[in-house]
Protein backbone atom coordinates (compact mmCIF):
# COMPACT_ATOMS: atom_id res chain seq x y z
CA UNK A 1 0.00 0.00 0.00
CA UNK A 2 1.20 3.36 -1.22
CA UNK A 3 0.93 7.12 0.93
CA UNK A 4 1.46 10.59 -0.64
CA UNK A 5 0.50 11.72 2.67
CA UNK A 6 3.00 14.47 2.57
CA UNK A 7 1.45 15.42 -0.31
CA UNK A 8 -1.62 16.55 1.62
CA UNK A 9 0.61 17.87 4.59
CA UNK A 10 2.30 20.48 2.26
CA UNK A 11 -0.59 22.13 1.44
CA UNK A 12 -2.28 22.09 4.88
CA UNK A 13 -0.08 23.06 7.09
CA UNK A 14 1.36 26.71 5.80
CA UNK A 15 -3.03 27.04 5.86
CA UNK A 16 -3.12 25.78 9.26
CA UNK A 17 -0.28 28.01 10.42
CA UNK A 18 -1.41 30.96 9.03
CA UNK A 19 -4.77 30.63 10.30
CA UNK A 20 -3.23 30.14 14.38
CA UNK A 21 -1.42 32.98 13.65
CA UNK A 22 -4.14 35.51 12.27
CA UNK A 23 -5.85 34.49 15.37
CA UNK A 24 -2.64 35.70 17.59
CA UNK A 25 -2.32 38.92 15.58
CA UNK A 26 -6.25 39.61 16.32
CA UNK A 27 -6.48 38.56 20.26
CA UNK A 28 -3.10 40.34 20.60
CA UNK A 29 -4.41 42.21 23.94
CA UNK A 30 -7.30 41.24 24.08
CA UNK A 31 -7.12 39.15 26.13
CA UNK A 32 -3.03 39.09 25.72
CA UNK A 33 -2.94 36.30 28.00
CA UNK A 34 -3.69 33.84 24.98
CA UNK A 35 -1.01 35.09 23.12
CA UNK A 36 1.89 32.68 24.31
CA UNK A 37 0.35 29.10 23.87
CA UNK A 38 -1.30 30.59 20.27
CA UNK A 39 2.32 31.85 19.15
CA UNK A 40 3.84 28.55 20.27
CA UNK A 41 1.62 26.46 18.64
CA UNK A 42 2.04 28.39 15.39
CA UNK A 43 5.49 27.93 15.36
CA UNK A 44 5.27 23.88 16.64
CA UNK A 45 3.09 23.99 13.07
CA UNK A 46 5.50 25.83 11.20
CA UNK A 47 8.34 23.52 12.48
CA UNK A 48 6.30 20.48 11.34
CA UNK A 49 5.96 22.05 7.86
CA UNK A 50 9.32 22.64 7.36
CA UNK A 51 10.00 18.69 8.83
CA UNK A 52 7.41 17.82 5.50
CA UNK A 53 9.09 19.34 3.31
CA UNK A 54 11.89 16.79 3.71
CA UNK A 55 9.51 13.65 3.69
CA UNK A 56 9.64 11.78 0.25
CA UNK A 57 6.39 10.05 -1.47
CA UNK A 58 7.09 6.48 -1.82
CA UNK A 59 8.48 4.97 -5.03
CA UNK A 60 9.85 8.53 -5.72
CA UNK A 61 13.46 10.11 -5.12
CA UNK A 62 14.00 13.64 -3.84
CA UNK A 63 11.44 16.24 -1.74
CA UNK A 64 8.35 16.90 -3.06
CA UNK A 65 9.10 20.99 -3.28
CA UNK A 66 12.27 20.60 -5.66
CA UNK A 67 13.85 17.53 -6.54
CA UNK A 68 13.09 15.39 -9.89
CA UNK A 69 10.63 12.60 -9.35
CA UNK A 70 11.62 9.70 -11.02
CA UNK A 71 9.10 7.44 -12.64
CA UNK A 72 8.91 4.16 -10.36
CA UNK A 73 5.79 4.04 -9.64
CA UNK A 74 3.07 2.72 -12.41
CA UNK A 75 -0.15 4.23 -13.25
CA UNK A 76 -2.28 3.18 -10.72
CA UNK A 77 -4.66 4.40 -8.34
CA UNK A 78 -3.64 4.31 -4.32
CA UNK A 79 -6.31 3.80 -1.68
CA UNK A 80 -5.46 4.80 1.95
CA UNK A 81 -7.65 3.50 4.79
CA UNK A 82 -8.01 4.72 8.54
CA UNK A 83 -8.25 1.96 10.87
CA UNK A 84 -11.56 1.01 10.89
CA UNK A 85 -10.67 0.19 7.22
CA UNK A 86 -12.97 3.07 5.56
CA UNK A 87 -11.46 5.07 2.70
CA UNK A 88 -10.03 8.54 3.56
CA UNK A 89 -8.00 9.01 0.61
CA UNK A 90 -7.40 7.91 -2.82
CA UNK A 91 -4.45 8.69 -4.67
CA UNK A 92 -3.78 8.72 -9.14
CA UNK A 93 -0.91 8.21 -10.09
CA UNK A 94 0.28 8.62 -13.71
CA UNK A 95 3.77 7.90 -14.97
CA UNK A 96 5.19 7.58 -11.51
CA UNK A 97 3.47 11.16 -10.46
CA UNK A 98 0.81 11.90 -8.45
CA UNK A 99 -1.72 13.55 -10.28
CA UNK A 100 -4.85 13.40 -7.55
CA UNK A 101 -5.62 13.45 -4.43
CA UNK A 102 -9.17 12.84 -3.42
CA UNK A 103 -9.93 12.98 0.41
CA UNK A 104 -12.96 11.29 2.30
CA UNK A 105 -14.99 11.69 5.00
CA UNK A 106 -17.01 8.78 6.40
CA UNK A 107 -17.15 7.48 2.94
CA UNK A 108 -17.82 10.93 0.95
CA UNK A 109 -15.77 12.82 -1.35
CA UNK A 110 -14.96 16.00 0.50
CA UNK A 111 -11.97 17.38 -1.50
CA UNK A 112 -9.62 16.90 -4.38
CA UNK A 113 -6.06 17.58 -4.44
CA UNK A 114 -4.54 18.52 -7.82
CA UNK A 115 -0.37 18.21 -8.35
CA UNK A 116 1.31 19.94 -11.23
CA UNK A 117 4.82 19.80 -12.23
CA UNK A 118 7.42 21.15 -14.50
CA UNK A 119 9.01 19.43 -17.06
CA UNK A 120 11.65 18.76 -14.73
CA UNK A 121 9.34 16.63 -12.79
CA UNK A 122 9.54 19.17 -9.55
CA UNK A 123 6.43 19.65 -7.88
CA UNK A 124 5.49 23.11 -8.73
CA UNK A 125 1.90 23.83 -7.33
CA UNK A 126 -0.86 22.12 -5.78
CA UNK A 127 -4.68 23.09 -5.64
CA UNK A 128 -7.53 21.72 -3.66
CA UNK A 129 -11.39 22.04 -4.62
CA UNK A 130 -14.22 21.04 -2.52
CA UNK A 131 -16.89 18.47 -3.58
CA UNK A 132 -18.80 22.27 -5.56
CA UNK A 133 -15.58 22.32 -7.46
CA UNK A 134 -14.66 25.67 -5.49
CA UNK A 135 -11.12 26.27 -4.75
CA UNK A 136 -10.42 26.15 -0.97
CA UNK A 137 -6.78 26.42 -1.35
CA UNK A 138 -4.05 26.75 -3.86
CA UNK A 139 -0.16 26.71 -2.82
CA UNK A 140 2.53 26.79 -5.39
CA UNK A 141 6.50 26.44 -5.07
CA UNK A 142 9.35 28.59 -6.45
CA UNK A 143 12.93 29.16 -6.14
CA UNK A 144 14.61 32.49 -5.84
CA UNK A 145 18.15 31.53 -6.03
CA UNK A 146 19.21 28.99 -3.33
CA UNK A 147 15.78 29.78 -1.61
CA UNK A 148 12.33 28.02 -2.01
CA UNK A 149 9.13 29.86 -1.55
CA UNK A 150 5.41 28.50 -1.28
CA UNK A 151 2.65 30.89 -1.20
CA UNK A 152 -0.38 29.81 -0.12
CA UNK A 153 -3.88 31.45 -2.00
CA UNK A 154 -6.78 31.68 1.30
CA UNK A 155 -10.15 31.24 -0.29
CA UNK A 156 -13.66 31.41 1.11
CA UNK A 157 -16.25 30.02 -1.09
CA UNK A 158 -13.89 29.77 -3.86
CA UNK A 159 -13.20 33.99 -3.38
CA UNK A 160 -9.47 34.94 -2.66
CA UNK A 161 -9.07 35.92 0.74
CA UNK A 162 -5.27 36.72 0.47
CA UNK A 163 -2.81 34.62 0.81
CA UNK A 164 0.59 33.38 3.09
CA UNK A 165 4.12 33.19 1.61
CA UNK A 166 6.96 31.54 3.09
CA UNK A 167 10.84 31.46 1.87
CA UNK A 168 13.08 28.67 3.07
CA UNK A 169 16.75 28.44 3.62
CA UNK A 170 18.96 26.39 1.73
CA UNK A 171 18.44 23.88 4.89
CA UNK A 172 14.23 23.80 3.65
CA UNK A 173 13.79 26.08 7.62
CA UNK A 174 11.48 29.03 7.25
CA UNK A 175 13.21 32.16 7.56
CA UNK A 176 9.88 34.68 6.60
CA UNK A 177 6.71 34.78 5.76
CA UNK A 178 4.17 37.15 4.33
CA UNK A 179 0.93 37.17 4.82
CA UNK A 180 -1.22 39.68 2.42
CA UNK A 181 -4.50 40.59 1.86
CA UNK A 182 -6.84 39.59 -1.37
CA UNK A 183 -5.58 43.02 -2.77
CA UNK A 184 -2.07 42.17 -2.62
CA UNK A 185 -1.39 44.30 0.69
CA UNK A 186 1.04 43.39 3.28
CA UNK A 187 -0.83 42.72 6.72
CA UNK A 188 2.17 41.07 8.25
CA UNK A 189 5.72 39.51 7.97
CA UNK A 190 7.59 37.31 10.15
CA UNK A 191 10.89 36.41 10.54
CA UNK A 192 12.16 33.32 11.47
CA UNK A 193 16.17 31.77 13.06
CA UNK A 194 16.99 28.33 14.14
CA UNK A 195 12.73 27.10 13.48
CA UNK A 196 11.97 30.41 15.67
CA UNK A 197 9.83 33.78 14.90
CA UNK A 198 12.39 36.64 16.36
CA UNK A 199 10.69 38.95 14.78
CA UNK A 200 7.17 40.21 13.18
CA UNK A 201 5.48 43.73 11.48
CA UNK A 202 2.16 44.17 11.49
CA UNK A 203 0.14 46.77 9.51
CA UNK A 204 -2.94 47.72 11.45
CA UNK A 205 -4.68 50.97 9.79
CA UNK A 206 -1.35 51.69 7.92
CA UNK A 207 0.44 52.17 11.19
CA UNK A 208 3.65 49.72 11.14
CA UNK A 209 3.90 47.66 14.66
CA UNK A 210 6.86 45.18 15.34
CA UNK A 211 7.46 42.57 17.40
CA UNK A 212 10.56 41.19 19.01
CA UNK A 213 11.01 37.79 20.62
CA UNK A 214 13.27 36.16 22.89
CA UNK A 215 13.11 32.81 24.24
CA UNK A 216 14.24 31.17 27.19
CA UNK A 217 17.66 29.10 27.53
CA UNK A 218 17.04 25.78 25.67
CA UNK A 219 14.72 27.86 22.94
CA UNK A 220 11.17 26.25 23.98
CA UNK A 221 9.15 28.86 24.79
CA UNK A 222 9.47 32.46 24.48
CA UNK A 223 10.04 34.45 26.92
CA UNK A 224 9.26 37.97 26.05
CA UNK A 225 7.92 39.99 23.43
CA UNK A 226 8.67 43.56 22.86
CA UNK A 227 6.27 45.43 20.16
CA UNK A 228 7.50 49.21 18.76
CA UNK A 229 6.36 51.80 16.86
CA UNK A 230 7.50 52.62 13.28
CA UNK A 231 9.89 55.34 14.77
CA UNK A 232 11.43 53.02 17.28
CA UNK A 233 9.66 53.50 20.32
CA UNK A 234 8.74 51.07 22.84
CA UNK A 235 4.50 50.63 22.91
CA UNK A 236 3.96 47.06 24.64
CA UNK A 237 5.94 44.68 26.67
CA UNK A 238 5.11 41.14 27.61
CA UNK A 239 6.91 38.63 29.82
CA UNK A 240 6.20 34.43 30.19
CA UNK A 241 7.36 32.22 32.16
CA UNK A 242 7.08 28.61 30.05
CA UNK A 243 3.80 28.92 28.23
CA UNK A 244 2.22 31.36 30.76
CA UNK A 245 2.47 35.02 30.82
CA UNK A 246 3.30 36.74 34.16
CA UNK A 247 3.55 40.27 33.51
CA UNK A 248 2.87 42.72 30.66
CA UNK A 249 3.93 46.61 30.44
CA UNK A 250 2.47 49.63 29.56
CA UNK A 251 3.77 52.41 27.50
CA UNK A 252 2.64 55.97 26.00
CA UNK A 253 5.19 58.06 23.69
CA UNK A 254 8.07 55.41 24.20
CA UNK A 255 7.64 55.99 28.96
CA UNK A 256 6.73 53.43 30.95
CA UNK A 257 3.25 54.28 32.53
CA UNK A 258 2.58 51.42 34.01
CA UNK A 259 1.86 47.34 34.30
CA UNK A 260 0.13 44.10 34.42
CA UNK A 261 1.20 41.19 36.71
CA UNK A 262 -0.43 38.01 37.06
CA UNK A 263 -0.28 35.17 39.46
CA UNK A 264 -1.61 31.79 39.21
CA UNK A 265 -3.13 29.46 41.26
CA UNK A 266 -2.88 25.60 41.61
CA UNK A 267 -4.33 24.76 38.53
CA UNK A 268 -2.57 26.94 36.76
CA UNK A 269 -5.04 29.66 35.43
CA UNK A 270 -4.82 33.25 36.57
CA UNK A 271 -5.77 33.88 40.24
CA UNK A 272 -5.23 37.73 40.08
CA UNK A 273 -3.94 40.41 37.68
CA UNK A 274 -2.38 43.14 39.58
CA UNK A 275 -2.57 46.51 37.75
CA UNK A 276 0.10 49.53 38.95
CA UNK A 277 1.61 52.80 37.64
CA UNK A 278 4.91 53.93 36.45
CA UNK A 279 5.84 54.10 39.97
CA UNK A 280 5.17 50.40 40.97
CA UNK A 281 1.93 51.58 43.07
CA UNK A 282 -1.01 48.94 42.82
CA UNK A 283 -3.97 50.95 41.15
CA UNK A 284 -6.21 48.12 41.27
CA UNK A 285 -6.05 44.15 42.01
CA UNK A 286 -8.58 41.70 39.55
CA UNK A 287 -9.40 38.47 40.68
CA UNK A 288 -10.79 35.79 38.94
CA UNK A 289 -12.18 32.54 39.58
CA UNK A 290 -13.03 29.78 37.35
CA UNK A 291 -11.67 31.66 34.33
CA UNK A 292 -14.17 34.83 35.10
CA UNK A 293 -13.66 37.69 37.10
CA UNK A 294 -14.39 37.47 40.30
CA UNK A 295 -13.94 40.84 41.70
CA UNK A 296 -11.44 43.77 41.66
CA UNK A 297 -10.22 46.04 44.93
CA UNK A 298 -9.23 50.05 44.00
CA UNK A 299 -6.15 51.42 45.17
CA UNK A 300 -5.34 55.56 45.82
CA UNK A 301 -1.68 56.33 47.35
CA UNK A 302 -1.08 52.76 47.50
CA UNK A 303 -4.05 52.21 49.86
CA UNK A 304 -7.27 49.91 48.84
CA UNK A 305 -10.01 52.22 49.02
CA UNK A 306 -12.80 50.06 47.05
CA UNK A 307 -13.75 46.40 46.53
CA UNK A 308 -16.02 44.86 44.52
CA UNK A 309 -17.03 41.13 44.50
CA UNK A 310 -18.86 39.10 41.63
CA UNK A 311 -21.47 36.15 42.58
CA UNK A 312 -22.28 34.40 39.33
CA UNK A 313 -24.39 31.61 38.61
CA UNK A 314 -22.87 28.40 37.06
CA UNK A 315 -23.34 29.50 33.37
CA UNK A 316 -20.97 32.58 34.47
CA UNK A 317 -23.59 34.97 34.42
CA UNK A 318 -23.18 37.58 36.53
CA UNK A 319 -25.99 37.93 39.63
CA UNK A 320 -24.67 40.06 42.04
CA UNK A 321 -22.15 42.62 42.98
CA UNK A 322 -20.94 44.23 46.21
CA UNK A 323 -19.28 47.35 46.65
CA UNK A 324 -17.08 47.47 49.94
CA UNK A 325 -15.29 50.56 51.14
CA UNK A 326 -11.34 49.91 52.19
CA UNK A 327 -12.47 48.75 55.46
CA UNK A 328 -14.71 46.31 53.97
CA UNK A 329 -17.86 47.52 54.90
CA UNK A 330 -21.11 46.88 52.56
CA UNK A 331 -21.74 50.17 51.17
CA UNK A 332 -23.79 49.02 47.89
CA UNK A 333 -25.23 45.95 46.55
CA UNK A 334 -26.19 45.75 42.97
CA UNK A 335 -28.29 42.74 41.57
CA UNK A 336 -28.63 41.82 38.13
CA UNK A 337 -31.27 39.72 36.37
CA UNK A 338 -30.69 38.47 32.20
CA UNK A 339 -27.22 40.62 32.65
CA UNK A 340 -28.84 44.17 33.69
CA UNK A 341 -29.09 45.89 37.16
CA UNK A 342 -32.59 44.99 38.64
CA UNK A 343 -32.19 46.27 42.01
CA UNK A 344 -29.42 48.50 43.94
CA UNK A 345 -29.05 48.08 47.99
CA UNK A 346 -27.77 51.04 49.70
CA UNK A 347 -25.53 50.73 53.25
CA UNK A 348 -24.77 52.78 56.13
CA UNK A 349 -22.89 51.37 59.02
CA UNK A 350 -22.67 47.71 57.76
CA UNK A 351 -26.85 48.36 57.67
CA UNK A 352 -29.42 48.72 54.79
CA UNK A 353 -30.78 51.95 54.31
CA UNK A 354 -32.75 51.91 51.09
CA UNK A 355 -33.34 49.79 47.87
CA UNK A 356 -33.74 51.04 43.68
CA UNK A 357 -35.49 48.97 41.58
CA UNK A 358 -35.52 49.19 37.80
CA UNK A 359 -37.96 48.28 35.09
CA UNK A 360 -36.33 47.93 31.47
CA UNK A 361 -38.28 49.01 28.19
CA UNK A 362 -36.91 48.45 24.71
CA UNK A 363 -33.34 48.66 24.22
CA UNK A 364 -32.33 48.18 27.57
CA UNK A 365 -33.52 51.05 28.37
CA UNK A 366 -34.51 52.51 32.30
CA UNK A 367 -38.28 53.56 32.15
CA UNK A 368 -38.79 53.26 35.74
CA UNK A 369 -36.73 53.73 38.82
CA UNK A 370 -38.74 52.78 42.76
CA UNK A 371 -37.02 53.96 45.65
CA UNK A 372 -37.67 51.97 48.66
CA UNK A 373 -36.89 52.24 52.54
CA UNK A 374 -35.35 49.57 54.72
CA UNK A 375 -38.69 48.67 55.62
CA UNK A 376 -39.05 47.75 51.85
CA UNK A 377 -41.77 51.31 51.86
CA UNK A 378 -41.92 52.42 48.33
CA UNK A 379 -40.85 56.22 49.07
CA UNK A 380 -40.29 57.81 45.51
CA UNK A 381 -40.89 56.77 41.86
CA UNK A 382 -39.40 57.78 38.70
CA UNK A 383 -40.04 57.57 35.11
CA UNK A 384 -37.88 58.05 32.20
CA UNK A 385 -38.01 58.12 28.46
CA UNK A 386 -34.76 58.28 25.85
CA UNK A 387 -32.51 58.54 29.32
CA UNK A 388 -34.39 61.51 30.66
CA UNK A 389 -36.66 61.78 33.74
CA UNK A 390 -40.36 62.92 32.64
CA UNK A 391 -41.92 62.70 36.13
CA UNK A 392 -42.72 61.17 39.30
CA UNK A 393 -44.38 60.59 42.20
CA UNK A 394 -43.87 61.37 46.01
CA UNK A 395 -44.60 58.70 48.61
CA UNK A 396 -44.72 58.87 52.40
CA UNK A 397 -45.39 56.18 54.73
CA UNK A 398 -46.07 54.22 51.84
CA UNK A 399 -49.02 56.09 50.66
CA UNK A 400 -48.62 58.55 47.44
CA UNK A 401 -48.39 62.66 48.68
CA UNK A 402 -47.30 64.28 45.63
CA UNK A 403 -46.05 64.20 42.17
CA UNK A 404 -42.78 65.67 40.55
CA UNK A 405 -42.84 67.01 36.61
CA UNK A 406 -39.88 67.70 34.04
CA UNK A 407 -39.84 70.25 31.85
CA UNK A 408 -36.60 70.69 29.69
CA UNK A 409 -35.09 73.46 27.81
CA UNK A 410 -31.91 73.06 25.74
CA UNK A 411 -29.41 71.16 28.24
CA UNK A 412 -31.62 71.96 31.51
CA UNK A 413 -35.26 72.41 32.44
CA UNK A 414 -36.99 72.28 35.75
CA UNK A 415 -38.58 70.39 38.23
CA UNK A 416 -41.95 70.97 39.05
CA UNK A 417 -43.51 69.46 42.69
CA UNK A 418 -47.00 69.32 43.01
CA UNK A 419 -49.27 67.96 45.75
CA UNK A 420 -51.96 65.46 44.28
CA UNK A 421 -54.34 68.34 44.58
CA UNK A 422 -52.11 69.85 41.84
CA UNK A 423 -50.67 72.72 43.53
CA UNK A 424 -47.26 73.68 42.85
CA UNK A 425 -45.05 73.13 46.05
CA UNK A 426 -41.33 73.96 44.39
CA UNK A 427 -39.95 74.70 41.21
CA UNK A 428 -36.30 73.78 41.29
CA UNK A 429 -34.10 74.70 38.15
CA UNK A 430 -31.65 72.26 36.76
Amino acid sequence: MHSCRPLSLMRTLPSIAQSILQYVRLRWGKPWLRTSATVIVSLFLLITLSVVLTLRTPGKQGSLTGQVQENTVPDADYPEYDAKGALVHLTHFVNGRAQTRENFTNGTSVSTEEFFYDEDGKIIQTTERNSSNAIIASTSFSMEGDSLVSETGQYDQGNLQGSLTFVYGSDQQPTSSIQKDAGGNVLSQEYYFDRQMTARDVYRNGDLVRERYTYNDDGTSIRSVEQQDAGGNIIGAARFDGNRGIAKDLYANGIKTGGIDFLYGPDNTVASAIVSDATGDPVSVQHFRDGAIAGYDVYSSGEKIESYDYVSNGRSDLIRTTKRNGNGDVLEVYNFQNGKISSRDLYENGLKTASVESTYGPGDAVTAAVYKDAAGQTTAAYYFDQGRATGGDIYENGAKTGTVEYAYSGAGGTATMRDLAGNVLSKEDF
